[in-house]
């Protein structure tokens, strides 16, 4: 035979090999192991990848699963979807994917529940975790029911059932009207064990296809919509909680006044880092104001004034700690308002605290700091007066004064003394009118700054 066409044929059969695809009993016989039933091998394809043709083997492992797996039920068996890919002409793939995690259960002859028991389920739940049915919903506040007609119930384990249904949720127009929103939705009801409660695990609504439903309705006709936060405020405060909790934070204490309150708030300005203090400032508003980010709040904005008194506190050549003392040496109230001064004296800042269920809360609060390079450098080098009287003041009494509704007395206000008359009393603190001035500067003092006339 000439030599020639020896050669030829050599390299046609060297050729063959290398292109050659792995055959279904090859790669059945690769991606079989410890645990696996069976292997379906659905295609071999050769496709492009990383610079060069290789061939893919596109397969389903089926591996048996032990019955505690599935709470007890026998003969269920997991399929998991497999990748197998081969270089060209390799005996052997160089990637296997597949995970257990995405694989899918057959085999769980267990009842579904009733279209109208799902639909009882899914509403309760849903009215409980509105959130997880929107990935975005700056204006949606509620779920109001699901139905489930046609369900289309799967098993995807013992404790997870997928099926679908239709929702109808409140979509808020403006601050004052609300309309109805129908789209399709998917959800899973999970559980622990099979004599478990339910409990909602996903959701999902096709929003592309929702549409309004009824008539607009306005907020007067509505009051249990009216003061309800957006489902994008709800889950921010709770994934601010998650971060309070994170950062070892318990609830802040119950606060029997306005000042306890303030002094708190002083406590933690100087403890906390900006980041510590923007998260746990939420815990401290009030009700009206403990959604972040809406425009619905009766009392404003609660995000921006957090954001507000961070920029002041800690940005800056002022810094708070540095001008402010642990314990302040002088405080002041007027209504619901309590001021409490820098170390100079010469600034205040300020907490309308309000009473809030069982405590005191933030509805407003003021930072004032000295923001100059000097002036920081200048109060570091003030020491904290702690107990005694502020500069500038003649005041020598101590915390024993007895003084009673209608006694005359002095007052001191800015270094200067003022005369006064007392109007109420409560421990350590009194309540005074100016002489000659409106009652608008009506306000409690303490012992620092009241003295006999």
């Amino acid at each position: 035979m000439n030599s020639k066409i020896i050669i030829a044929i050599f390299g046609c059969l060297l050729t063959s090999a290398i292109i050659a695809q792995p055959s279904n009993t090859a790669i059945i016989k690769r991606l079989t192991h410890t645990g696996v039933t069976k292997v379906e091998v659905v295609k071999t394809a050769k496709e492009w990848k990383d610079g060069k043709y290789i061939y893919v083997a596109y397969a389903n492992v089926i591996k048996a699963v032990a019955p505690e797996k599935v709470f007890g039920l026998k003969g269920v068996s997991l399929v998991i979807a497999t990748i197998a890919y081969y270089d060209i002409g390799a005996a052997q793939p160089f990637q296997v994917l597949g995970s257990e995690s995405n694989g899918e259960y057959r085999g769980i002859n267990l009842p579904v529940p009733s279209a109208a028991a799902l639909t009882k389920y899914a509403t309760d739940l849903a009215q409980i975790n509105p959130e997880k049915f929107f990935m975005q919903a700056y204006s949606i506040i509620a779920v109001e029911k699901i139905t489930v007609t046609n369900p289309n119930a799967e098993w995807l384990h013992p404790g997870k059932l997928k099926f679908e249904g239709t929702i109808v949720y409140v979509d808020r127009l403006t601050k004052e009207t609300f309309q109805r929103v129908q789209a399709p939705c998917t959800m899973e009801l999970h559980r622990e064990a099979l004599d478990a409660p339910w409990y909602l695990g996903k959701g999902s609504t096709e929003t592309m296809q929702a549409r309004y439903i009824g008539e607009i309705i306005h907020a007067a006709d509505a009051p249990q919509w009216a003061t309800l936060p957006s489902l994008s405020d709800r889950v921010a405060e709770n994934d601010n909680k998650e971060k309070i909790k994170s950062l070892g934070f318990a609830a802040p204490p119950i606060f029997t006044s306005g000042k306890e309150l303030a002094l708190h708030v002083n406590e933690k300005l100087h403890s906390l880092s900006k980041e510590q203090f923007a998260a746990y400032m939420q815990l401290l508003l009030h009700t009206g104001l403990k959604q972040p980010g809406t425009t619905f709040t009766p009392n404003g904005n609660g995000q921006q004034l957090i954001n507000d008194v961070i920029a002041k506190a800690y940005d800056g050549w002022g810094k708070y700690k540095d001008q402010y003392c642990l314990i302040p040496d002088k405080f002041e109230t007027a209504g619901s308002v309590v001021f409490w001064y820098n170390k100079r004296y010469d600034r205040k800042c300020d907490i309308d605290a309000v009473k809030d269920g069982s405590t005191y809360a933030i509805n407003g609060i003021h930072i004032f700091l000295d923001k100059k390079q000097a002036d920081d450098t200048a109060f570091k080098a003030i020491s904290c007066r702690t107990g005694t009287a502020a500069p500038n003041s003649s005041n020598t009494q101590t915390n024993t004064h007895s003084f009673q509704k209608g006694d005359k007395v002095l007052v001191e206000e800015n270094g200067k003394w003022y005369p006064a008359i007392v109007l109420d009393t409560k421990p350590g603190e009194w309540f005074i009118h100016y002489d000659g001035y409106s009652s608008q500067y009506d306000l409690w003092v303490g012992p620092l700054r009241i003295k006999a006339k």
